[in-house]
């Protein structure tokens, strides 16, 4: 199944490209604050959030990662469609 399908399901998808993933945080508010081997976002508020500098990211780590965010799921995947 293909990434636009997971999305209009409203599923996790598999594997998201990284520069997707750190688009859509930017969305929200969120800004790169460092790259290594892990990339860290913050937001204006001060929330970080950390990210596997890969040039996937799998299904279990987005949904961790959008929880420490403290946002909300069906949201995030809609704005992520956006950006693909």
């Amino acid at each position: 199944m293909r990434f636009a399908e997971y999305i209009a399901e409203q599923k996790m998808p598999k594997d998201v490209p990284l520069k997707y993933v750190v688009k859509t945080f930017t969305s929200f508010g969120f800004e790169v604050d460092r790259e290594t081997p892990h990339v860290i976002m913050k937001n204006k508020a001060g929330k970080s959030i950390t990210l596997p500098n890969h040039k996937q990211m799998k299904s279990t780590t987005l949904r961790k990662a959008i929880g420490e965010a403290g946002l909300d799921r069906d949201e995030f995947l809609k704005r992520l469609q956006k950006n693909r």
